[in-house]
């Protein structure tokens, strides 16, 4: 009996900590990533309300937008969300245009920050959310709908 409950006791911190997959947890977001301690704070957050972040991971969208601080893919039980983060005394003030093109989704941003790329090329739609020095991008309207209601400034 007290054989399982050290051992019980040895188990309960060590699946609290664990995040991602075996095989999402080579690649995730490390320290020394600039968006680091911006993700970090956000994965607080998501968890707090709810979201249940499972991993948070380094994002395809880091240079989308000039002078951009880098970004994260979030694994959440809700749904994924890619955030892409500015310095912090830099706010997204962008107007999204949604153009659709051989089936395709195709997303222009204009404002600030100025977009690196010409076009966000996707097969499905998206939802963009502007909070501050961070966007949110989901492919999903619920996920989106949720995080209007959660992820507003504190």
């Amino acid at each position: 009996m007290k054989r399982c409950l050290i051992l019980l006791l040895l188990l309960v911190p060590l699946a609290a900590r664990a995040t991602c997959s075996q095989e999402d947890a080579p690649y995730e977001l490390n320290r020394t990533d600039p968006a680091f301690v911006e993700a970090m704070k956000l994965k607080e957050k998501l968890d707090r309300n709810g979201f249940g972040v499972i991993c948070v991971l380094p994002s395809k969208s880091v240079h989308v937008f000039d002078g951009q601080l880098g970004a994260a893919f979030y694994r959440t039980t809700v749904g994924n969300i890619d955030v892409m983060f500015m310095p912090a005394s830099m706010d997204f003030e962008l107007h999204v245009v949604e153009t659709k093109k051989d089936g395709r989704y195709l997303y222009s941003f204009e404002g600030m920050p100025h977009a690196l790329i010409p076009v966000w090329d996707v097969s499905h739609p998206f939802q963009f959310i502007q909070l501050h020095n961070a966007m949110f991008a989901t492919d999903s309207e619920k996920m989106a709908q949720r995080l209007q209601t959660v992820v507003r400034p504190d």
